[in-house]
């Protein structure tokens, strides 16, 4: 789960780029859903170097 600050700070983001608002519930799970698509990406560049080491 993300924080408040992050949810504030992704709204925030958000309006300056694409003039458009979101509610807290879209900020929290659009933020989540950052967080989990880079530890995903984390995850697979780790694999990725084990794999280049052997």
């Amino acid at each position: 789960m993300i924080s408040q600050k992050s949810v504030d700070e992704l709204k925030k983001i958000f309006k300056e780029e694409y003039k458009s608002d979101l509610t807290d519930e879209e900020a929290k799970e659009t933020g989540q859903k950052l967080v989990d698509y880079f530890s995903l990406l984390i995850e697979i560049d780790k694999k990725a170097k084990i794999v280049r080491k052997k």
